[in-house]
């Protein structure tokens, strides 16, 4: 099943995790929560060196009726079997998920979500479609898919710290959370940036529900006397007698975009505050039992002495460190390019992508291991291998017939053959991109320098359209020929040097003309005419 998918939906992942989420009827039987259940569930155990590819299959499978059984369905308790649907015929049957899937296939750098807001009215009504489609890809003025994409990252941001908190995850960014945010000299969320009024109800909510026994008007005090220090209002609180002996009913938090990273960490540190007490009062237990015991180990590197088990980490070969020594030397060598984590005590084995897991940050980690694979693709050597040109760290093999290079990595479509921005249906000769302007625009100003006189005096620019060549600047009245624009004083030049009359069209032609050549001859394009794609002197009449 999974491969009947991957061929209908031969789009990026993203969109197809999008058709996942958004069509329902794909799996008859399967409920919105399941099908974001699973989806999360896959993304969060999965390991980093799975494929978006791979990561996909294991969602179809798990959704589908031969994978995980166990998953709850929307009707979990039928009567009797449900016919069995081909997915392909369900493709055909729903006209929603067609349209869709067509509008993906032709405009792909749209938000999916703006298209499925269009694919209910456009279905089954093929004039109106081509109309949308001719409309979209001429105007381009339609929600881009680098809108959703950055929507979707800022949305799974934001949970991070909230639906999705992890606590190991929130101690690998703040190794000692209490000490981090109860330290003074840090600046707070409302100081760092002033935040508008829906953040800062929400703000108050989360205190509201983290301490339901006290009024919302004294914490909404305690907020405001402590300048709306989120940390200063919680530890204010926790001091402050219970006022009911029932607690408040819990409030629903408002389904706004918090952007304010600084304010999100501190909520997820509120609300997870026992937490991270708890487990460091447990880690407090352990360190005495192993001391106890007689179990504790020393850092090869910095030779801490007081390591429990659980903070040792080692080599391949075995060699224990902490964990702030492997991951500063590995942040180390990240940084300077290298992909190989070579032990610190200089065994010849290095740190494996499990150990550098539990160490680095999520983020780090994950860039550190596109650097690895794009190290491996390049050493390979494989036939017919791309880099997109727009970011320059994504690979892979298109077919060979395929001229539009799509990368998931910037999700931007590219030209093969010029290595430019998709241009479809134009042709490469017919694209001018910066350099090419860059070329016409300087010739261009070129012939206009050539054709434009400035007064020796002055500097005003002068161009004259009848009368002879001996002109007269109109602010300061000096003289000069218009042929060879030096100053005169009487007509005396004109007798054995220019003429006093010319064609002004023919002589401002010439002057255009040999502008252009010198231009050329700069750019080097008179030897090499392919360099330049748009000629400006192409056409050019007297």
């Amino acid at each position: 099943m999974a491969v009947l998918i991957l061929k209908a939906f031969h789009k990026t992942n993203i969109q197809i995790f999008y058709i996942l989420k958004s069509n329902f009827n794909i799996f008859v039987n399967k409920s919105q929560d399941v099908i974001e259940n699973v989806i999360r569930i896959v993304e969060e155990n999965a390991e980093a060196n799975l494929s978006s590819d791979e990561k996909l299959e294991t969602m179809i499978n798990l959704l589908s009726e031969t994978g995980a059984a166990d998953i709850p369905t929307t009707s979990t308790n039928s009567p009797s079997p449900v016919k069995a649907v081909g997915f392909e015929e369900k493709l055909i049957e729903d006209p929603i998920t067609e349209t869709l899937r067509r509008l993906m296939d032709m405009i792909p750098d749209a938000d999916p979500s703006y298209l499925e807001s269009h694919a209910a009215k456009l279905a089954n009504n093929h004039i109106n479609l081509e109309v949308f489609v001719n409309e979209h890809v001429d105007k381009k003025d339609y929600p881009k898919m680098e809108d959703y994409i950055r929507r979707q990252n800022e949305k799974r941001e934001m949970n991070k710290y909230l639906s999705q908190f992890k606590l190991h995850q929130f101690l690998l960014e703040f190794p000692d959370p209490i000490e981090h945010f109860n330290n003074p000299d840090r600046k707070h969320a409302f100081i760092e940036s002033k935040l508008d009024d829906s953040l800062e109800l929400f703000t108050l909510k989360c205190l509201y529900n983290e301490f339901i026994f006290l009024r919302e008007s004294d914490i909404k005090k305690v907020f405001n006397m402590t300048k709306k220090n989120v940390i200063k209002t919680y530890n204010k609180l926790k001091n402050i007698p219970a006022a009911f002996k029932t607690p408040r009913e819990v409030l629903a938090l408002p389904d706004i975009s918090i952007k304010n990273m600084l304010l999100l960490q501190e909520i997820a540190f509120i609300q997870h505050e026992r937490e991270i007490r708890n487990m460091l009062k447990e880690k407090e237990l352990n360190f005495l039992r192993a001391k106890e015991l007689g179990l504790l180990e020393s850092c090869n590197c910095c030779f801490t002495d007081d390591l429990i088990p659980e903070d040792c980490f080692l080599c391949r070969n075995g060699c224990t460190f902490c964990k702030e020594c492997i991951r500063k030397s590995a942040e180390i060598a990240y940084s300077e390019g290298k992909t190989e984590y070579a032990c610190l005590a200089n065994c010849g084995s290095d740190f494996s992508l499990a150990t550098l897991q539990m160490v680095l940050n999520p983020k780090t980690f994950t860039n550190l291991c596109h650097t690895i694979q794009m190290q491996e693709v390049n050493k390979a050597d494989l036939p017919g291998i791309e880099h997109c040109p727009l970011c320059s760290d994504f690979a892979m093999i298109p077919a060979a017939e395929d001229q539009i290079f799509h990368c998931d990595m910037c999700n931007k479509d590219s030209c093969r053959k010029c290595k430019h921005e998709a241009h479809v249906p134009l042709r490469c000769n017919e694209i001018e991109y910066d350099e090419d302007v860059k070329m016409r625009t300087f010739i261009e100003d070129q012939m206009t320098n050539a054709l434009i006189r400035k007064c020796y005096k002055c500097g005003t620019n002068i161009v004259k359209d009848s009368g002879c060549n001996k002109i007269t600047c109109s602010v300061c009245n000096a003289r000069m020929c218009y042929v060879c624009r030096q100053p005169v004083t009487d007509y005396s030049h004109f007798n054995s040097g220019c003429p006093l009359h010319t064609d002004d069209r023919e002589l401002h032609f010439q002057n255009v003309m040999q502008g252009a050549t010198k231009a050329k001859a700069k750019l080097g394009v008179d030897k090499n005419p392919d360099l330049l794609k748009f000629d400006p002197t192409r056409g050019l009449q007297k």
